[in-house]
């Protein structure tokens, strides 16, 4: 799964927890294409967890 800071509340975090997902963590937004262009790179990164901090947070 590719996702961005608070594309994910701490409910749907679970969920895709649940179901063993991995995450590929960008700083922001980015065009489908150039996330595929380097995709190796960003497959290096990939992760099991989002660090609470980057969970949405309804204020």
């Amino acid at each position: 799964m590719v996702t961005v800071p608070e594309a994910f509340c701490s409910i749907s975090y679970g969920k895709a927890r649940q179901k063993s997902l991995k995450f590929i963590r960008l700083k922001e937004s980015m065009p489908y294409e150039e996330v595929i262009k380097d995709l190796s790179s960003h497959l290096k990164k990939l992760t099991d967890t989002i660090p609470e901090d980057e969970l949405y947070n309804r204020k």
